[in-house]
């Protein structure tokens, strides 16, 4: 029999609530800005605030920032989308001090 047998295990669960406000300005433009708390059973309780600025929804640039517990913890990422016609393309950055590294993330979708 494993040691482990007698310990209680959990799945994670996870809480989160937002709200996201559209602000169009300056004709072709249009900036949205959003804010999360967010909390796990698991984890520490966060804080997510985010921004959009978008230019006829074809050029879309995007910056995060994510307060945490742990005040080292606390990070910005950013990323850009493309847009053509039904082809979308995305990439974001997101560093990770802790690690001296970061993720660079990539991806393509069909919007329909």
């Amino acid at each position: 029999a494993s040691e482990y047998m007698d310990e209680s295990n959990y799945p994670p669960m996870a809480l989160q609530a937002g709200f996201t406000a559209i602000i169009p300005f300056h004709g072709s433009w249009k900036f949205k800005a959003s804010a999360d708390a967010y909390r796990r059973t698991d984890s520490e309780n966060q804080g997510l605030l985010g921004g959009e600025l978008s230019f006829y929804e074809i050029l879309t640039l995007r910056i995060g920032y994510a307060f945490r517990s742990e005040a080292d913890d606390n990070t910005v990422s950013c990323g850009v989308g493309l847009a053509f016609s039904m082809i979308v393309f995305d990439y974001s950055y997101q560093p990770h001090p802790e690690l001296d590294a970061a993720n660079h993330y990539f991806s393509v979708g069909l919007k329909f």
